[in-house]
C-alpha cells in the first residue's frame, strides 16, 4: 500500500506537470501559424489542466483541513495545551478513550474533577 506522503507527493507532481504541459502547449499555439493565433482545442486543455491542477490541490487542502492536528510539542514533554501525549494518540485516559476534540475536552474535564 502506498504511504500518504508518495501519494500527496505523485498528486502534487501530476498537477504540476499538467499546468506546465497546458502552459508549453498555449505557448506553442501562440508561435505555429496562423502566429498569435492559439485554437480552441488548445484552450479547452488549457482550461482542463487547470481544472485538474486546482482539484488536486483544493480537494488536498480541504481534506487536510479537516483533519485533526496536535498541537507542537512543549518543552519538557507534553503537548503545547498541557495534554499528555497518550491522550493525542487514541490511548485511553482515566478509562475512557475519545473520538473527537469535543469528547477530549470533556473526558479531560471529567478527569480533573
Amino acid at each position: 500500500m502506498m504511504d500518504k506522503e508518495k501519494k500527496e507527493a505523485i498528486q502534487i507532481w501530476s498537477a504540476v506537470g499538467m499546468l506546465a504541459a497546458g502552459v508549453v502547449l498555449v505557448i506553442a499555439g501562440f508561435i505555429v501559424s496562423p502566429t498569435g493565433e492559439v485554437s480552441e482545442s488548445v484552450l479547452w486543455f488549457f482550461a482542463q489542466c487547470l481544472i485538474y491542477a486546482g482539484s488536486i490541490f483544493g480537494i488536498g487542502m480541504y481534506v487536510r483541513s479537516l483533519s485533526p492536528q496536535p498541537p507542537p510539542p512543549k518543552e519538557g514533554g507534553g503537548h503545547a495545551d498541557g495534554v499528555g501525549d497518550d491522550f493525542f494518540y487514541g490511548k485511553k485516559i482515566c478509562g475512557k478513550s475519545a473520538e473527537n476534540s469535543v469528547q477530549k475536552i470533556k473526558f479531560l474535564n471529567s478527569c480533573n474533577s
